[in-house]
């Protein structure tokens, strides 16, 4: 599949939807210094009929203070839209998107969601971003001859996953199964590294699947060898030919054996189409972002972002710790936004705190 570019743009407007939200923008009141009445003396003349006053003046009297309180409002609205304190992440993004002329772009060097909108798209676009999607890595999928005896093998006692993309192959596996597939499928144990390769073995039709609270191989290995110590017998680890050697390092520390099975190949380097699209987006800069999802994506982003104007003072953005390590090796730079998890509302979050402290 070639790369392509997908762009979208989002406005958010600013909302004030009760009272105690208008005091974060006005907090003394958006009437303050604004007041309209009658005098007690004139009140009194006017009793004992000196000064004749109709009903009717006391309701205008009413209408032009509400026309006074809602010309204060719209004057301080004018100077004052973005609160000097901006709130926290529960409501802050009209914040951003009020002060931007146009909204800052993030590249995503990844291809998008096969299927529905893509969740970081969405997230993105909810905070006021305009996510571009430049996918600059191609993969092949393997078919290992042996994994489909491997993965129905009783030698194994766990499977272990580094990647979603490994999921090609194992439906592949899955499909030669000789036992029956909806029994092993319902008992086979499966750690799977971060939620989004722990959702992708769910689709393949297993329910005993582990990992999803963890963000990198480093935060899985602990759990695996915990949940083996009373089955010391071999695992099988499914991984990409370019896969860090974490948990094959963790395993050997813990004399747990294991066999490795590579699933499939990652082809670093940009495609000149990739190359063309990134040099088509016009005044990159400072304001906007790159999204960095893998070592991989990292060393290809090293070998690429010369050629393409501004993309060297473009922000980084690392989906976790293992990528922001690529970047301080790749690049010899840091990551100005890490999220917390691997997950699409913590990569989004993690740039809006970034850009809310460094406007």
């Amino acid at each position: 599949m070639g790369s392509r570019v997908h762009a979208s743009t989002a406005v958010t407007p600013f909302h004030a939807k009760d009272p105690s939200s208008m005091a974060s923008v006005w907090p003394h009141g958006p009437t303050q210094g604004f007041t309209l009445g009658v005098s007690s003396t004139n009140a009194q003349a006017a009793q004992g009929g000196h000064i004749p006053l109709s009903p009717h003046f006391f309701a205008l009297s009413g209408v032009a203070m509400s026309i006074c309180a809602m010309w204060a409002m719209l004057l301080r609205l004018s100077s004052r839209l973005v609160p000097s304190h901006p709130p926290c992440l529960a409501v802050p993004h009209w914040s951003i998107i009020a002060t931007m002329e146009q909204p800052r772009r993030v590249i995503l060097l990844k291809e998008p969601a096969e299927e529905g909108e893509d969740p970081y798209a969405a997230k993105l676009r909810s905070f006021g971003y305009e996510p571009i999607f430049v996918p600059v890595l191609r993969f092949e999928f393997l078919r290992p001859p042996g994994l489909p005896a491997a993965v129905q093998s009783f030698a194994y006692t766990t499977m272990v996953i580094t990647s979603f993309r490994s999921g090609d192959s194992l439906e592949w596996a899955l499909e030669r199964l000789s036992v029956n597939r909806v029994e092993y499928l319902a008992t086979f144990p499966v750690f799977g590294v971060g939620p989004k390769t722990c959702d992708a073995l769910r689709r393949l039709g297993f329910q005993r699947v582990y990992g999803d609270d963890t963000g990198a191989a480093v935060d899985l290995g602990p759990k695996v060898i915990e949940f083996c110590k009373q089955a010391p017998s071999p695992r099988v680890l499914l991984r990409g030919d370019k896969a860090l050697d974490t948990l094959p390092q963790l395993f050997n520390e813990a004399s747990l054996p294991f066999d490795g099975v590579v699933t499939y190949n990652t082809i670093e380097g940009a495609s000149d189409e990739a190359l063309e699209q990134l040099r088509a987006i016009p005044s990159l800069g400072a304001r906007d972002w790159v999204g960095l999802f893998s070592p991989s994506g990292v060393r290809t982003l090293a070998a690429l972002r010369d050629n393409v104007p501004g993309f060297p003072q473009v922000r980084k953005v690392s989906i976790g710790k293992t990528t922001s390590a690529a970047i301080e090796k790749e690049l010899a730079e840091v990551a100005e936004a890490v999220a917390e998890k691997p997950t699409s509302d913590k990569f989004a979050e993690a740039i809006l705190q970034h850009d809310l402290a460094h406007p």
